[in-house]
């Protein structure tokens, strides 16, 4: 992106690919009944916080066409199992669920008048225990706010208990590895979106 005439990175997110598991539905999405009438869609705007907790309130009470009319019709969405276009997000989301969901630590970063970056973390005990970090850039699209791109599936790892225990040293910034380098267990396959 250019700020000042210069051009700057401004979001970097990384995950492990990973295979998708051959049955992502989980035992309690197929026992939970058919979802209670639709909540009203409340105006989407350019605060991308109350559209991601829009979002993921759609995705707990399982309105999956509503979560669908959030996305922008070309949408890409990247997971560590592939990537998906708007129908495989909505297709994704279906086979989870989500009532656990806990959001927290958001950050915004506006890009511009008509996109913004928001990045968060996902807690779940089923596929997120330690918690994931996700992101989204909403954009303005004719005057509707639409999630156009959409990371998720990035682990947040614990420290071990033997780099805990190391003294600590000030590496210099060359020597230092940078998260996803260093070694960390094999992650569980994410949910979409």
């Amino acid at each position: 992106m250019s700020r000042g005439g210069k051009w700057v990175a401004i979001y970097h997110q990384e995950c492990p690919i990973k295979p998708a598991p051959a049955s992502k539905e989980s035992k309690a999405a197929k026992a939970t009944p058919t979802p209670a009438p639709a909540p009203a869609m409340a105006a989407m705007g350019a605060d991308p916080i109350a559209n991601e907790q829009m979002v993921w309130q759609f995705l707990k009470s399982k309105h999956y066409d509503a979560f669908g009319e959030m996305l922008a019709s070309d949408a890409i969405e990247l997971e560590p199992d592939g990537v998906y276009d708007r129908a495989g997000s909505v297709k994704g989301v279906s086979q989870y669920d989500f009532s656990k969901t806990v959001l927290s630590d958001f950050k915004v970063v506006k890009l511009d008048d008509e996109a913004t970056l928001v990045t968060y973390m996902v807690k779940d005990p089923s596929f997120a225990p330690t918690g994931e970090r996700h992101s989204t850039i909403w954009a303005n699209r004719n005057g509707k706010w639409l999630a156009v791109f959409h990371h998720g599936g990035t682990t947040v790892m614990k420290p071990s208990a033997a780099a805990a225990a190391k003294p600590s040293a000030s590496p210099s910034p060359k020597a230092s590895a940078s998260p996803a380098a260093k070694a960390s267990p094999s992650p569980k396959a994410s949910p979409k979106m």
